[in-house]
């Protein structure tokens, strides 16, 4: 956080800046077990979606009960 008086501008022109979440670690393992690495991590189940839907949508074949399959599987 940067404090600067009123009606100033503020122009940040050399050094560093760090940014310190008091409590953070806490979050960690939701973070991880969301976007980790495993089966079930969110960026493979996407992958998973998009190996269905991209097809159908670049050639205007949309089928819907296919989608649907595909996020019940999910």
């Amino acid at each position: 956080m940067c404090i600067h008086p009123p009606n100033t501008a503020f122009r940040y022109t050399k050094g560093r800046s760090s940014v310190y979440f008091k409590g953070a670690e806490r979050w960690i393992g939701r973070f991880e077990s969301v976007w980790g690495h495993g089966t079930d991590a969110a960026p493979r189940l996407l992958q998973r979606y998009e190996a269905t839907a991209r097809p159908m949508l670049d050639g205007d074949t949309w089928d819907t009960d296919r989608v649907r399959e595909t996020v019940d599987a999910l």
